[in-house]
């Protein structure tokens, strides 16, 4: 096999072999990358156990998990992708939990340490983790490891100039591995690791009789999350799912069987006691017939009768064995059954995401913690090893990995609005509202002049801002004129002084009530709120009690606009107040 391998030439700290210790002394790293693979491919046959296409006993899986409990993992890594790929809740619910971390977004914070250092660390090391292919693919593999209880992934280290970078990272599958007296993993393959090691001259390690190879240093990301407390190969959340998931299969089983039972309509029939066997045979073949397509023909003196099916038979309990199959998987990788499983009378979405809150997110941000953990020991600490010639010799600080889950609605005040520095999706987002989008101009900066009010913010782009009612001070009375901007009504004071008008021309209340409250309620002069009311209540009659409201005493004629034409009360009052307060008042 030939190697992608080279060194980094004209740097010596890059062709240095001596061993450096972490900071606690805990892990070892040697310089010099192995490039390329240097696991044996498996075989094709090591892929496809018989036991994957039969109905399994429980004494068999009860079996597989003493096995792993020993420290026989094939069997085991077997059984976890057969669980995941032949029941759809499970793959569901499994994908639900890994997708909330390998789906979002993440970034890098730079290390403690020297500041400079630290923060071209993170930006390198953010720049090698973006261009390694599918990273969100290796993100879930890694996060496999929280079901089966360990994931392993083989790192591809190539020189790009004076810098070596992952360019590829690997899955691995778990029946690969086994572990050691100190619970560390080594490729095991069926014992076929170990034989094609020893035709090589490689190392061959011998684990309580079991030899395989030792996993190279800075060469894997052995990702073990130990979701339960117990050994690797124990530790997976797919141990607690084990017995529901064979429980739903042979339910499954059951349930079809009795199906054709319940489901499906039986024919059987009589005969003479004194009939010979040829009758009884000639019987048979006649029902056999009529079950299989309709049509039977039967000696005289024998009977056919039709059992009718049972559809309310034992399906109710192969059902409730099997939902409670499925709650028992949904609470053991979420935590909760709200989130997906609903009933027939519905789901609670408010009682839904606080189980969301309280089991899932946990869940998903303690999977991203240890996923970053493992990362930083065995790719961000290597690469920034084994290209500390960058920075000056020195290793750097290593980066922290962070996964951003919930990204806060950024808070805009009315400074930035003010100005026009910020744009209608912007500001739309802050509220919590969904964006309009460039096709509706929601990536348009707001203009500064038409921002008025509050209730502005909410108006689409290209349609325009209600205009503000800005009250005109009296100059009689002392008020300087240049202040009458800061005495602006909002949009609940207009709609409030919307309502007073209605009410004055529908006649509930009379024009010099109407006036008064304007004056009182709002900072309006009472010639003002005279411009306001124009001419609406002009002709006001009291409402009799338990009647309506008698027409005004008029001398001029009736309107003859349509209805449909003619403006309402409110919309006349609005005009008048629009362009009273545009005006100077008069001295």
């Amino acid at each position: 096999m030939t190697k992608r391998y080279r060194k980094p030439g004209g740097n010596a700290a890059a062709r240095d072999t001596r061993a450096l210790a972490d900071a606690s002394g805990a892990q070892v790293l040697t310089l010099k990358p192995q490039a390329g693979r240097i696991s044996p491919q498996p075989q094709i046959t090591r892929w496809t156990p018989w036991y994957n296409y039969v109905e399994l006993p429980f004494d068999t899986v009860v079996a597989i998990l003493r096995a792993a409990e020993i420290g026989e993992t094939e069997p085991w890594g077997d059984l976890t992708r057969r669980m995941l790929a032949s029941d759809d809740h499970l793959y569901s619910v499994y994908e639900t939990r890994i997708n909330a971390v390998a789906g979002s977004k993440w970034k890098l914070n730079p290390g403690q340490g020297d500041e400079a250092l630290a923060k071209r660390a993170a930006e390198d090391c953010e720049r090698a983790l973006r261009s390694i292919p599918n990273l969100e693919r290796v993100f879930s593999d890694m996060l496999d490891g929280t079901f089966t209880g360990y994931a392993v992934e083989e790192i591809i280290w190539e020189p790009r100039g004076d810098e070596w970078l992952p360019v590829e990272i690997i899955w691995l599958h778990p029946r690969r591995f086994r572990f050691d007296d100190f619970f560390q993993p080594y490729l095991y393959d069926d014992g076929m690791a170990a034989f094609e090691a020893k035709k090589a001259g490689r190392e061959v390690m011998s684990s309580r009789g079991v030899q395989g190879i030792p996993l190279t240093p800075n060469k894997y990301i052995v990702h073990i999350p130990r979701s339960l407390p117990n050994y690797p190969m124990s530790s997976g959340v797919l141990m607690s799912c084990v017995r529901p998931w064979w429980v739903k299969q042979w339910v499954t089983k059951y349930w079809l069987s009795g199906a054709e039972v319940a489901g499906n309509p039986r024919f059987w029939g009589t005969a003479p006691q004194a009939a010979d066997r040829a009758v009884f045979a000639e019987l048979h073949s006649a029902l056999s017939t009529l079950a299989a397509d309709g049509v039977g023909v039967f000696r005289e003196g024998t009977n056919v009768n039709v059992q009718s099916p049972l559809a309310q038979g034992s399906g109710s309990v192969w059902q409730q064995l099997y939902d409670n199959c499925n709650a028992a998987m949904s609470k053991a990788v979420l935590g909760s059954t709200l989130n997906v499983e609903i009933g027939d009378t519905g789901g609670n979405r408010a009682a839904a995401e606080s189980q969301g809150d309280l089991t899932i997110t946990p869940r998903a941000m303690r999977d991203a913690r240890g996923m970053w953990a493992t990362l930083q020991r065995d790719l961000l600490r290597p690469y920034l090893f084994f290209n500390r010639h960058r920075y000056g010799g020195a290793m750097p600080p290593v980066p922290v990995g962070e996964t951003i889950m919930v990204e806060p609605a950024a808070e805009v005040d009315e400074l930035i609005v003010a100005k026009g520095a910020v744009s209608y999706d912007e500001l739309r987002q802050s509220r919590n509202l969904e964006p309009w989008g460039a096709e509706r101009g929601g990536d348009k900066p707001i203009p500064a002049e038409t921002i008025a009010a509050p209730d502005t913010f909410g108006a689409t782009p290209s349609e325009p801002a209600m205009p503000s009612l800005t009250p005109t001070p009296d100059a009689a009375e002392g008020v300087p004129v240049e202040k009458a901007a800061d005495a602006a009504l909002n949009g609940a004071q207009v709609e409030s002084l919307l309502e007073i008008v209605s009410r004055v021309a529908s006649g509930q209340i009379p024009r010099a009530t109407g006036i008064s409250l304007i004056t009182a309620a709002f900072p309006l002069t009472p010639q003002q709120a005279e411009q306001i009311m124009g001419q609406v209540g002009a002709g006001f009659v009291p409402t009799p009690e338990g009647g309506t409201p008698p027409v005004a005493a008029t001398e001029e004629a009736p309107a003859a606009l349509p209805l449909r034409d003619q403006l309402r009360p409110w919309e006349v009052a609005l005009r008048i107040a629009t362009s009273t307060t545009s005006r100077s008042p008069t001295k």
